[in-house]
């Protein structure tokens, strides 16, 4: 079952009667990745060794953000973060699959020292994060 843009806004993803997909429907598709070392790469190599297929990569990128602007162009499958999703104007050309394995999700933690001076830029920055979280 795909879903759109809308639907990662309003956490459908998230939903257990969402279905996940095979990735071996795409085993012929063409694939964006990120390079070797990124956590996101790291990932979607552990989630396509389970799946047992080798991606046809065509593309080694170095960020999210262009991995999906060149999905939008329809050159491959890119594997983005739903925070991307609700992040970046929707493109209605992309369709979005909910992934059943454990490396598809992931903690993002914030730390700081109490004691310290903290920059107004970095309070803004950890409000936003909170906000989209």
């Amino acid at each position: 079952m795909w879903l759109s843009a809308e639907d990662i806004r309003l956490g459908k993803h998230l939903e257990e009667d969402v279905k996940p997909v095979s990735l071996e429907w795409f085993k012929r598709m063409p694939f964006l990745f990120l390079k070797e070392g990124n956590d996101t790469r790291i990932r979607a190599d552990k989630i396509c060794i389970h799946s047992h297929f080798k991606p046809k990569i065509i593309l080694l990128l170095d960020q999210q953000l262009t991995a999906y602007n060149l999905t939008c162009q329809g050159m491959g499958i890119s594997f983005i973060s739903d925070t991307l999703v609700k992040s970046e104007k929707p493109d209605p050309r992309v369709v979005y699959y909910r992934l059943d394995h454990q490396d598809s999700s992931r903690n993002v933690s914030f730390y700081y020292k109490r004691t310290r001076y903290m920059k107004r830029a970095v309070r803004e920055f950890l409000k936003i994060a909170d906000e989209i979280v």
